[in-house]
């Protein structure tokens, strides 16, 4: 959005995507809570290729993933 404005002088037209920090209690605490519901991505480079949908994985799949974010 600061970019936007910057360069444009305008507000987005369309809302930014929202994005947590799972390396920050609050954001940790934010995405576990509502993992079925995220679409998470990576940060690093190295792993940026895969997205995992939680509303697409198994409860499962979904415990596996919450590990791993943590």
């Amino acid at each position: 959005p600061e970019l936007c404005r910057a360069l444009l002088g305008e507000e987005l037209v369309l809302p930014s995507v929202q994005a947590w920090w799972c390396g920050d209690a609050a954001g940790l605490s934010h995405v576990l809570a509502n993992l079925p519901r995220m679409a998470i991505k990576a940060t690093f480079p190295a792993s940026r290729r895969t997205v995992w949908f939680g509303d697409r994985l198994t409860r499962d799949e979904l415990a596996a993933l919450a590990a791993r974010i943590k």
